[in-house]
Order: structure tokens, then C-alpha cells, then sequence
């Protein structure tokens, strides 16, 4: 009679997790690699505006891409699983090497704006699901609303011209040091606090309505022990998620702040190499992002998983 074996729980979690992760990075890298190649030719972009049709042929030979398209995306496969994505066609260094030296920059901001967005998101979403009603919770939910609808490129903007033109009191563009990371902090988090501040109201008000609140209330317990120990914990479950939902989106996304105050991150690389047909720091980019992402994402489920067990993988 055969033994059927069981896998452990968690290396069955881990092998779905890997397998989803080895498809939506073939699926992104294949959909970008045709994109790319659907218009513009970079060897024409490189060889210049007064280039013959030979001297753009010589260019297009030396990066590979005179071969068919077909030809092209089996070797594209077979770099990425060696993690060698060629040389970038403007920067003439490797592509991988070029987009890694962006990513501190990426993550300090990451980190920096999301951190800040829910310093100030958690607290004043719980406090305008207590005040609910009052002139206070009213002047929460217009705060929100107006901060999702300036534009971060007018709020940047108007930071520059207040804080580094009018008071030159922080740096207006670059990377030089904690204090030049104040101004696309706050840029970058003005929109994510908003945002969270209206959902984790929308949460809390949704727990404190629930049977169990109203039991522990009608069994005498204080108003601080129902709202932290019953229905902070489980709001922090759907609170985590979208912490790493933001970081998944603007991680490599922030482009209009990198942009803005000449942020050196990934994203801004990114949005440079689709510009310039640069094929190789594209798809670099694309791969580092999405393992970010990954790593974050399996973080954030760690977390959920210890807040509350039940959403453990089964068996």
C-alpha cells in the first residue's frame, strides 16, 4: 500500500508563492519586451539624427539587433535567468549594475513616504472613526479629500517655491544627505496619508459597529481597551496589506517626485530608458522592481499571518 507523503505547510506556501513569482515576472518581462520593440528603433536614437542607413546597421549589430524578433526573446530568456540583462545602450555599463545603484535611493524614499503617510494616516483615521459626527471628524474627512486632489507635481512645486526658493531652508533637487530627503517625503506621502487616513476610518467604523464591540462595551470594558486590544487588531490585518499594496505601487513608481526634485531613483531611470528605447535598463528595472516587490509582499504576509493565524495556508 503506498504511502501517500505530505508536504510541510509552509514549503507548500513557498513553492505556490516562487511558482507565482516565476509567472508574473516572465509575464511582464515578455509583455515589456514587446512593447518596447513595437515602435522605435535605439539604434537609430544612438547613431544619431545625420546617420546613414549603414552606420545605423553597424549600431544595430553591435547591440544585437539585427537577429528576428524570435531570435531576440530566446536570448532576452536565457540572460534573464542568468540575471545578465546586457549593457545599457546610453549609460554603456551593465544594465543590472546601473539600476541596483538606484535602489537605496528608491527604498530610502519608499520607506521615508510611506512611514510618514501612515504615522499620520493610522492615528487620524482612528480618531475620525471615534469623532464620527462631530466638527472635528468632519474636518478629518475634508483634510483627506483635499489631499487626494492636489496633484504631487503642484504640491512639489509649491514646496520648492516656499521652502527652497522663499526660505531656503531644504535642498530643492538631488541626493545630498537625510535633510535633502525632506521636501519629496513629504511629497510623496501627502497623497498615501489622505488615502489611508479615508480607508483605515473606513475600517475602524466597520469594526466598531460589529456585535462583539457592542458585548465588550456592554460588559464594562473601558473605551481605550475596546478600541486598541478588540478593534485595532483587526483593522491592523487590512492597515498592513495596504502598506505593502503602496509600497508595491510606488516603489520604482514615484516618477512625478523623482522627477520633480531630481530624485536619482529607479523610477525616474525607468521612465529615462523607455524614453530612449534602452531596452536592456528597462527590463532591468522591471526585474528588480518586481523582486522587491516580492520580498515585500511575503513580509506583509508574515505579519498577517502572526496578527491572525487563521490566514495561515492550510495544509
Amino acid at each position: 500500500m503506498a504511502v501517500r507523503m505530505r508536504l510541510p505547510r509552509w514549503l507548500v506556501a513557498g513553492l505556490r508563492t516562487l511558482a507565482s513569482f516565476v509567472v508574473v515576472v516572465w509575464g511582464l518581462s515578455t509583455l515589456l519586451f514587446f512593447i518596447l520593440r513595437i515602435n522605435g528603433d535605439p539604434a537609430a536614437l544612438l547613431a544619431g539624427p545625420y546617420a546613414t542607413p549603414d552606420q545605423v546597421e553597424l549600431v544595430r549589430r553591435e547591440l544585437g539587433l539585427n537577429s528576428s524578433l524570435f531570435v531576440q526573446y530566446l536570448h532576452f530568456l536565457g540572460d534573464t535567468v542568468r540575471l545578465h540583462f546586457g549593457d545599457s545602450y546610453q549609460l554603456r555599463q551593465p544594465a543590472l549594475n546601473a539600476v541596483l545603484d538606484r535602489v537605496p535611493a528608491s527604498l530610502l524614499l519608499a520607506f521615508a513616504g510611506i512611514g510618514l503617510a501612515a504615522a499620520v494616516a493610522v492615528p487620524a483615521g482612528i480618531y475620525g472613526a471615534v469623532r464620527r459626527g462631530t466638527k472635528r471628524g468632519q474636518l478629518i474627512v475634508a483634510l483627506t479629500l483635499v489631499g487626494q486632489s492636489v496633484p504631487s507635481f503642484v504640491l512639489g512645486v509649491l514646496l520648492i517655491r516656499a521652502f527652497s526658493v522663499g526660505f531656503p531652508i531644504f535642498p530643492s533637487f538631488g541626493f545630498d544627505g537625510l535633510w535633502s530627503l525632506v521636501l519629496p517625503t513629504v511629497t510623496f506621502a501627502a497623497f498615501l496619508a489622505a488615502r489611508q487616513t479615508r480607508l483605515i476610518r473606513t475600517y475602524m467604523l466597520e469594526e466598531l459597529s460589529r456585535d462583539y464591540i457592542m458585548v465588550a462595551r456592554a460588559n464594562g470594558y473601558g473605551p481605550f481597551r475596546v478600541l486598541f486590544k478588540h478593534g485595532l487588531r483587526n483593522v491592523a490585518i487590512p492597515v498592513i496589506a495596504l502598506l505593502g499594496i503602496d509600497f508595491g505601487v510606488y516603489f520604482g513608481g514615484a516618477v512625478i517626485v523623482e522627477v520633480v526634485f531630481a530624485w536619482p531613483g529607479i523610477g525616474r531611470l525607468m521612465v529615462d530608458g523607455v524614453l530612449q528605447r534602452d531596452f536592456p535598463l528597462v527590463q532591468a528595472a522591471i526585474f528588480v522592481i518586481a523582486v522587491t516587490v516580492f520580498i515585500v509582499s511575503r513580509l506583509v504576509d508574515l505579519v498577517s499571518n502572526r496578527i491572525d493565524p487563521r490566514l495561515r495556508v492550510p495544509a
